[in-house]
């Protein structure tokens, strides 16, 4: 049998065929990092409802050998074009992202990753490409030491931004062992919270999976989304026109494959609290959050999440993870206490783009090192 052999395919996603976007959607169950957010179902609503006119960069490495009667698809990677700033002078590609997206990265067959890795980076690197660096925001971190040593080989080398932690939960765990390292005040908060609105009408917590899903479940959850400040702000998924045509077409995918679940607080049979979740692979995603400002001294939206914590272990059992996806600062960051590692950073190659950037970072170093330091803050109690 002769060895497999690695070939790049520049993809035109708005002329992209059926047989192609099945082998995408399909790869997301072998990656070895799952991303809802690098999707077929994800990506091709976006690029036409949140990036209109944005042209994305979409290459697929694909392995052919003799035992297999059609080439497989081992690897996506997704860009948009980036321009040339004062601060980031190169000529570079952004990982694909959207205002709605909460990771980056590539997507990787996980038996297939080196080799496919290997091939994407002699790509882009390739003489004459017209790039010298590319850009991730909010991408893993945790599958980045060997993915680097791979891009070394190429004489691609990371830089690293920014890191941080964002909590996940074990699914399995959701049978209430998740809430015994969840500190005791909020614990004893969520019962008194649970305890106060049982007493106005019945609670009920609800967990919904795919065609299950009634249509009004999502308008609830788009209404209940709208409330409060988002809503006023203009920022809500129902106030801006594309952003709504975006989520219906987005959902409707995910859902006709059984990979999106809502969650649903109901009093008295009306939802007060809801979330919209996507999944890749065995893991799933925290996408979008939606109270009712009305019941705010209760708060919903946590006894939601802590009901899930506490019930949702038979209805998760498709996924093993569920990533938060939620703000360093949100409350979120209290309840699910297995963090996971992002980072934010660029790859960079040639000897001249690899000097100037090396001495932006320094001079960026120096500058941070002479600022004088902040004020300290209150402790917090809370």
């Amino acid at each position: 049998m002769t060895r497999p052999v690695y070939q790049i395919r520049s993809v035109d996603l708005t002329r992209i065929d059926s047989p192609s976007l099945q082998a995408w959607s399909a790869l997301e169950a072998r990656a070895f990092t799952p991303n809802a957010f690098l999707s077929p179902h994800f990506v091709m609503p976006a690029l036409k409802h949140l990036l209109p006119g944005q042209r994305a960069l979409a290459f697929f490495v694909e392995e052919s050998n003799d035992s297999l009667p059609r080439p497989t698809l081992a690897a996506v990677a997704l860009f948009l074009e980036g321009k040339p700033t004062l601060k980031f002078p190169l000529p570079h590609l952004v990982a694909f992202e959207t205002i709605h997206s909460y990771l980056t990265g590539f997507l990787v067959d996980a038996e297939r990753r080196e080799a496919a890795l290997a091939a994407l980076f002699a790509h882009l690197t390739k003489a004459g490409s017209p790039w010298r660096a590319l850009v991730f925001n909010t991408r893993s971190a945790e599958d980045l030491p060997e993915e680097a040593e791979i891009a070394k080989g190429f004489g691609c080398v990371w830089h690293t931004k920014e890191s941080w932690q964002r909590g996940t939960i074990w699914t399995n765990e959701c049978d209430g062992r998740a809430l015994q390292d969840v500190p005791r005040r909020m614990v004893k908060h969520h019962q008194r919270n649970l305890r106060r609105l049982s007493e106005i009408k019945p609670v009920e917590w609800q967990l919904r999976w795919g065609e299950s899903i009634p249509a009004e479940a999502l308008q609830t959850f788009l209404t209940l989304e709208n409330m409060g400040w988002k809503g006023e702000a203009g920022t809500s998924l129902l106030a801006n026109p594309p952003q709504r045509a975006f989520f219906d077409e987005m959902v409707a995918g995910f859902r006709a494959e059984n990979r999106v679940f809502v969650t649903s607080l109901n009093l008295g049979g009306e939802s007060i609290a809801s979330t919209v979740n996507l999944t890749s692979g065995r893991v799933g995603f925290g996408f979008k959050l939606g109270w009712n400002p009305e019941y705010t001294k209760m708060a919903p939206g946590m006894v939601n999440e802590m009901e899930m914590m506490q019930n949702g272990a038979p209805f998760l059992q498709a996924i093993d993870l569920m990533d938060s996806c939620a703000a360093p600062d949100s409350f979120m960051q209290k309840l699910w206490l297995r963090p996971r590692t992002l980072a934010s950073g660029y790859y960079v190659w040639g000897s001249l783009p690899t000097l100037l950037m090396r001495g932006m970072e320094k001079a960026r170093s120096l500058r941070r090192k002479q600022e004088p330091a902040a004020p300290a803050s209150e402790t917090d109690e809370e």
